[in-house]
């Protein structure tokens, strides 16, 4: 999924690899689920931050009232099942989506922005999204 992501988020400037965008983490869980669904790679569109009420317009569902980090267990992701995280601060304008996947009882925190997988280091508050959509099911 690491170099997936790259390909999907970055491009090559005078031979530089280049993050498309800081603020586009909502194009960037869908080109994730797109992948997931089709196995087709394709970019994120550059833009500036987008409020999360557009993925829930998109998927038609709405994000769980928000828990603190330290209670995620409490949040019901059944296995196989891919979701979206949104997290954030208290009293902070802009949060962060990311892509989620239950698989093996665990949570994979993919952060399709930068590559990686997800931590919690600078949030307090996350919401969940269920998308109806499933691996290995």
């Amino acid at each position: 999924m690491h170099s997936i992501t790259y390909m999907m988020y970055y491009h090559i400037v005078n031979n530089e690899l280049k993050m498309i965008s800081d603020f586009n983490c909502v194009n960037v869980v869908q080109k994730i689920i797109e992948y997931l669904e089709t196995g087709k790679i394709s970019q994120a569109l550059h833009s500036e931050g987008q409020e999360v009420i557009l993925l829930e317009n998109i998927f038609g569902s709405k994000f769980s009232s928000p828990v603190k980090i330290t209670d995620i267990r409490t949040i019901d992701i059944a296995e196989g099942e891919i979701g979206i995280m949104y997290i954030y601060k208290k009293g902070f304008e802009y949060g962060h989506v990311f892509n989620v996947i239950k698989k093996n009882r665990r949570l994979m925190l993919i952060n399709g922005q930068k590559g990686i997988m997800q931590t919690f280091e600078k949030a307090e508050f996350i919401e969940y999204l269920k998308i109806n959509r499933y691996v290995n099911r």
